[in-house]
């Protein structure tokens, strides 16, 4: 059998698995006693989310700059278009074409005008994306309610 290795950008953030059980899958059953198991909150490109224990995960990821993502992704990271999963309270994903940004915030869409791939680019990534929101877009960028 062959060995193989692979590379993938996730986004993350620590939680619980009781919490992760609560928001995301609240028919899972859980185990006795591991409701309070440390582990952390995954979303894939595709926008599948999981949740992974605190040791698995710690041995599998590590946080990235925006260089090793276009190291690794190079410009085909963003399609144009495209609503891509980030990890926030309010925002459940966010996408660019053409200067405008695209943001959903629990349940409705607003687009941000001229907004420069660079800053698209740092906010997806950013740890906490609903703070790079608020202090890199929503007073910077004219923008407005589009749906929802």
């Amino acid at each position: 059998m062959k060995a193989y290795i692979g590379a993938k950008i996730i986004q993350a953030e620590p939680m619980d698995l009781f919490t992760f059980t609560e928001t995301q899958v609240p028919a899972r059953s859980l185990g006795e006693g591991t409701e309070n198991a440390p582990g952390y909150k995954v979303v894939y490109p595709d926008g599948y989310v999981s949740w992974s224990p605190k040791d698995a995960f710690e041995q599998a990821y590590r946080e990235v700059s925006l260089g090793e993502v276009e190291l690794i992704y190079g410009e085909e990271f963003i399609t144009p278009g495209k609503m891509y999963p980030v990890v926030s309270s309010y925002i459940q994903a966010i996408g660019w074409e053409e200067g405008t940004l695209r943001v959903d915030i629990n349940g409705a869409t607003y687009e941000y005008d001229n907004v420069p791939r660079e800053v698209f680019d740092k906010l997806l990534i950013a740890r906490d994306v609903g703070m790079a929101f608020a202090r890199q877009i929503k007073d910077r960028y004219p923008g407005r309610k589009v749906d929802g």
